[in-house]
Formats: C-alpha cells, sequence, structure tokens
C-alpha cells in the first residue's frame, strides 16, 4: 500500500494517514520527514510557507524516537553507525504501533513548535 497523508482542513498543522503495517508507518514518517509548507498565522492572516516541517534530520528523529546511532554488522571493524539521510538509510522508528495494533489511524499534529504523534487502532473500533 501507498501512504497517503492527508492534511486537515480543519485544524492547521495536523495530518491524517491509515497505516496497515509498520512498512506503512515507516513511509508516513519518510513523507512527513519530506513534508513541505507548514501553516503560519501572520498579522491575522494564515498563509502556507515552502519551508519543510523538520528543520533538521536529528528533530525529525526525536518525533520518531529513531536511535542516533545503530549497530553496524555488517561492518566488523566499527560498531556504529550514523543515520544521515531517513530516506534511504536503514534504521527502526522506536514511536510506533505494536503489531497487534494494524491497521491503525496516524495522527500527527504541532503544537507550541513540537510535533506529536499520536494512533488508533482500527481493530479496537471494530470489537467495540
Amino acid at each position: 500500500m501507498i501512504v497517503i497523508v492527508h492534511k486537515s482542513n480543519r485544524f492547521t498543522n495536523t495530518w491524517w494517514s491509515l497505516c496497515t503495517n509498520y512498512e506503512d508507518y515507516l513511509n508516513f514518517a519518510k513523507e512527513m520527514y519530506q513534508w513541505k509548507g507548514e501553516d503560519v498565522i501572520f498579522g491575522g492572516e494564515q498563509f502556507q510557507t515552502e519551508e519543510s516541517l523538520f528543520d533538521s534530520v536529528s528533530s525529525w528523529m526525536d518525533v520518531f524516537e529513531v536511535p542516533y546511532i545503530l549497530e553496524d554488522s555488517n561492518d566488523k571493524y566499527s560498531d556504529e553507525h550514523e543515520i544521515n539521510n531517513p530516506l534511504i538509510d536503514k534504521y527502526e522508528i522506536k514511536n510506533k504501533p505494536e503489531e497487534n495494533e494494524y491497521p491503525v489511524v496516524v495522527y500527527m499534529y504541532r503544537v507550541q513548535g513540537y510535533f506529536n504523534v499520536d494512533w488508533f487502532s482500527i481493530r479496537e473500533l471494530n470489537m467495540k
């Protein structure tokens, strides 16, 4: 499944997505890393910038709890490698749904300069 991120029409700086597995969730995180155009209110006017949402790789990593340094099992002379490009580097997101929660509706929003990510299991809706 191709992850499609939907920007909220009602709330500024709020995004939604449906993820059926970890790969979808990883693609959601990568898509958010690339997202351009943040809603800004200045002088009573609302407009959209052309800036990236995240000012650095590390700020994106903090939101999704991606470790800064990972063990490199392919290099016997070095036990570490850094994550420089979230789009091509290998890593695992720690701030993620459990396997038994998928599919999930993912909700990402920005409050007072900080991004928050939350999700809700669709299975829980069906069980009630």
